[in-house]
C-alpha cells in the first residue's frame, strides 16, 4: 500500500485511505519497529489518577513531550503518583491510541530520580527570587473587595466566551 499526500484531487489509479485506514496502518508500523520495551527519561506533567486507577500524565524534556499511560494493576504496584516537575525513568512501549490517533506511551514501571526536572527547577529558582523581593510577603497582600468593579476576559473575537460572559453577567448581575 502506498499513501499519495499530493494536494491534487485522487485520480482513479490513486488509493484514498480512510482514517481509520491510516491509523491502523501507523499503529502497525510503530509497534513493528519500535522496541517491545524502552527506558525514557522525563518529567511528570499533569498526572492525572482515574477511578478506574489507570494514571495519565505527560513527560516531557526541553520542548518535547509525549503522553502516557499506566493502566491501574502497573500503578497500583508503583504506589503513590509521582508528583508534577518530578523527572522520572518509565519503562514502556511505544503505541498508538487507535481511534483518537495520537502516540503514546503505555508505562509499565515508574522510577522516580533524587532530582526535580529542569522546568521545575526553573519554576524554584524564580519562585525564590520573588520570595527574597518580598513578593509572597502576607503584609502585601491587597484584601479582595466584596464586588468587581472591572472584569477583564482575553479570548478571541470570535469564540464563545464573550457571549458566554455577558449573557451570564447580565443574568447574574444585571447592574453590571
Amino acid at each position: 500500500m502506498t499513501l499519495s499526500l499530493a494536494l491534487d484531487p485522487p485520480s482513479a489509479s490513486d488509493q484514498v485511505w480512510s482514517v481509520g485506514q491510516l491509523n491502523a496502518s501507523v499503529k502497525r508500523l510503530i509497534e513493528k519497529h519500535a522496541p517491545m520495551q524502552l527506558w525514557v527519561r522525563g518529567e511528570i506533567v499533569q498526572c492525572k489518577v482515574y477511578s478506574s486507577g489507570h494514571w495519565y500524565f505527560s513527560l516531557r524534556e526541553g520542548r518535547s513531550q509525549v503522553r502516557c499511560c499506566m493502566f491501574g494493576m502497573n500503578a497500583m504496584r508503583s504506589g503513590k503518583p509521582p508528583a508534577d516537575g518530578t523527572e522520572v525513568y518509565v519503562l514502556g512501549r511505544a503505541a498508538l491510541y487507535e481511534e483518537r490517533g495520537e502516540f503514546q506511551l503505555i508505562v509499565a514501571r515508574v522510577l522516580p530520580t533524587s532530582a526535580l526536572g529542569r522546568q521545575q527547577q526553573e519554576l524554584e529558582r524564580v519562585r525564590a527570587l520573588l520570595q527574597k523581593d518580598g513578593l509572597f510577603d502576607p503584609a502585601r497582600k491587597r484584601a479582595i473587595p466584596p464586588y468587581a468593579s472591572t472584569i477583564a476576559l482575553v479570548t478571541s473575537k470570535d469564540g464563545a466566551a464573550v457571549h458566554d460572559i455577558v449573557t451570564v453577567t447580565r443574568k447574574r448581575w444585571p447592574c453590571a
